[in-house]
């Protein structure tokens, strides 16, 4: 059985994560949106692995937060992430572009583009998605 928390979608999605919690959110969505602590520490990325009982009292922490439950499963515990990889995504973008560039979409995405280096294939992807979104437009 899942744990129960009583958090809404837009709850989730306001909560504010600290940089450890948000590395196990990403490798909790990385294995599909659940698993063990084992699991977690097995694919950690940095070669210095974190212990066993810091990884638990951030699932922990967690949990309390609304990002995760938690069921049972023989001794093992499986931590489900209940908040969306793509949602939060968006939502942390859209409130990056409110806090830093007054909601200005434009402002945010010269920024982007001058300040990073891209190949030119990468630009014409970029155009592609630009394109798409010009189609979608025109369509409605």
């Amino acid at each position: 059985m899942y744990s129960q928390n009583v958090f809404q979608k837009g709850d989730l999605l306001s909560m504010n994560l600290t940089n450890l919690e948000t590395r196990i959110m990403k490798l909790l969505w990385k294995l599909d949106g659940q698993g063990t602590v084992n699991n977690l520490i097995a694919i950690w990325e940095e070669p210095e692995k974190p212990k066993y009982t810091t990884v638990l009292k951030i699932l922990q922490i967690l949990e309390k937060k609304g990002g995760v439950s938690h069921k049972k499963q023989g001794k093992a515990y499986i931590y489900c992430a209940e908040l969306d990889k793509k949602d939060s995504i968006k939502h942390n973008v859209t409130k990056l572009i409110s806090d830093f560039f007054g909601g200005n979409k434009l402002g945010f995405a010269n920024r982007f583009i001058s300040d990073n280096e891209f190949t030119y294939e990468e630009l014409q992807e970029l155009k592609k998605y630009v394109q798409e979104k010009e189609r979608d437009l025109h369509d409605k």
